[in-house]
């Protein structure tokens, strides 16, 4: 199942306005990744492109770069493949424009007549073809593109968002709960390897100064001797009332949360 919902961005073929919106999605995540735009899009005639990119390449002694021409389809709605007949005189079209590689930017798949035309030009100019599972991938697992993610996709960043807090947070009660160790111990492990990715944004605005708060309290000591980390440092020198102090709190910022991701789902 897709976690990003290529339709909440407008068709591309209608004057509402926002026609232009997957161009401009795909002109920031492409400036986010670290490619110059060249070219930004545009409305009109574009001679067979929607973005030009310059990908800056550097090498121990030398610096060069690479110029790309993106071409953008949105057929998410409609569920089409990109077929042959959209992407037409693809090596003419970067030669034109003066670039030396194609990127096809997809909300859907190349149809397989179009996998084929490209896999023959490919021996002549470079060739990067972005689908939807490709662009999202890189969506849900670049932390950079974290805002361009909330920006397009709100509905499917909140639901990403909410599943993964969901999971941290449960990983942590479990560990708490049923881990190994004592008290201290098991409170080490769920911050490391849970509560610790988390970040206050992650959750809902009523909870995030808490939250804020409590990575402070167990962040706070500087570490003793090399390789033990703050985190050691600062549960190891708490005493048995303040670190029920802070389980206790993670146990009720859970269940807090938990109401908050059942009242969303109800409505």
């Amino acid at each position: 199942m897709s976690l990003v919902d290529f339709k909440e961005i407008p068709l591309a073929n209608t004057g509402s306005g926002e026609q232009d919106t997957f161009e401009l999605f795909a002109r920031d995540f492409f400036e986010t990744l670290g490619y110059l735009i060249d070219e930004n899009p545009s409305r009109g005639a574009d001679g067979g492109k929607d973005i030009i990119l310059i990908e800056p390449l550097s090498g121990i002694f030398s610096h060069a770069e690479k110029r790309w021409l993106v071409s953008c389809k949105h057929f998410a709605h409609s569920g089409k493949s990109v077929a042959k007949k959209h992407e037409t005189d693809i090596r003419d079209r970067v030669e034109f424009h003066k670039c030396t590689g194609f990127i096809g930017f997809y909300s859907t798949l190349p149809a397989s007549g179009l996998a084929n035309t490209i896999n023959a030009i490919k021996g002549e100019i470079s060739v990067q073809i972005f689908d939807r599972a490709k662009i999202e991938d890189f969506l849900v697992n670049k932390p950079r593109l974290r805002l361009v993610l909330q920006r397009y996709f709100p509905k499917s960043y909140k639901s990403i968002t909410q599943n993964y807090t969901w999971e941290k947070l449960n990983n942590t009660i479990s560990i708490l709960a049923t881990g190994n160790g004592s008290v201290q111990e098991r409170l080490i492990d769920a911050y490391t390897s849970s509560l610790m990715l988390l970040e206050p944004d992650d959750l809902p605005i009523g909870l995030q100064k808490e939250f804020s708060q409590l990575q402070e309290s167990l962040t706070n000591v500087e570490a003793s001797y090399p390789g033990e980390g703050r985190i050691h440092a600062t549960i190891m020198q708490m005493d048995a009332i303040k670190v029920k102090e802070i389980v206790e709190q993670i146990f009720s910022i859970y269940d807090r949360y938990r109401v908050n991701l059942i009242d969303d789902l109800r409505h």
